[in-house]
């Protein structure tokens, strides 16, 4: 009777051992999982800043455009009020 109870405390220690062996490799394979998951969500930002960068630099290009035909729509505008003070001055 003595070694029926032996056996099933060792048996019941070998399966409390495996069991937290088995838990300890999921959990680590949880943290693997997790990593893969930081790295994927790290190269995504990479990739996404780079996009942002190129998408900055081409609105300061633009930007930089805009400004250039601004500047030529004053000089338009002023040679065209210049323009037509002399056409004034030759009607009257």
């Amino acid at each position: 009777m003595q070694t029926g109870i032996w056996v099933a405390l060792i048996t019941l220690a070998g399966s409390i051992a495996a069991a937290l062996i088995t838990l300890k490799g999921n959990w680590r394979n949880s943290d693997v999982d997790i990593m893969k998951e930081l790295r994927q969500a790290n190269k995504d930002l990479k990739s996404t800043s780079e996009e942002l960068i190129q998408v900055r630099k081409e609105n300061l290009e633009l930007h930089n455009k805009l400004d250039d035909m601004q500047e030529t729509i004053n000089d338009l505008t002023k040679e065209v009020k210049r323009l037509t003070g002399l056409v004034k001055g030759v009607q009257k």
